[in-house]
């Protein structure tokens, strides 16, 4: 059995089985199916980046980047909103680019929406524009790129000229009181 001869053949299949190069398995990328859920009563500070579906119950002060995102009745978003579809019950006081924008009654975005197409519910409140852009996504990374350059462009220049090093520091001015003494101004 282990050793022995093999005496049976499998024929030419067997053998060719044998002769071909193992073919490579490419592991398949994982589905994600469960989304992450901000509780009510959670607030956080700082921006979230999700390649999967989130839904929003609390409160995010930073941009949210997901593919899919639910904002409820409840919750409230100071930033902006990146997504491919985008289901608002809540307050949005940022932009909101996304392919599809849904705002349910109840939903308040202060803030420009971008989108291809969009549903209002009654009840539902936009202060701010719409545009519909082609690719709102595309369309959002070109703006920011260019808000962080023209960021830069105008900010303040700090010690452009720094003072020399070893500079003896200036003297005090020197002050007299009504007796004609000298004090050293404070």
């Amino acid at each position: 059995m282990f050793g022995g001869k093999n005496t049976k053949s499998n024929g030419p299949a067997r053998s060719a089985a044998l002769a071909a190069p193992p073919q490579e398995r490419t592991p398949a990328k994982p589905a994600i199916t469960t989304p992450s859920i901000i509780a009510p009563g959670t607030l956080i500070m700082g921006g979230i980046r999700t390649a999967g579906d989130i839904q929003i119950d609390g409160r995010i002060e930073g941009d949210l980047f997901a593919a899919s995102a639910t904002l409820g009745s409840e919750s409230e978003l100071v930033g902006d909103l990146f997504a491919e579809r985008a289901h608002i019950r809540g307050h949005v006081d940022g932009n909101v680019y996304a392919h599809h924008v849904m705002l349910a009654a109840g939903a308040h975005v202060d803030g420009d929406l971008s989108c291809r197409t969009f549903e209002v519910e009654s009840g539902a409140k936009l202060e701010g524009s719409c545009r519909h852009p082609e690719n709102p996504l595309a369309e959002a990374q070109t703006r920011q790129a260019s808000t962080a350059a023209r960021a830069v462009r105008n900010q303040p220049v700090t010690n452009a000229f720094p003072a020399p090093r070893n500079t003896p520091a200036p003297a005090a001015p020197v002050l007299t009181n009504g007796a004609g003494l000298a004090t050293a101004a404070s």
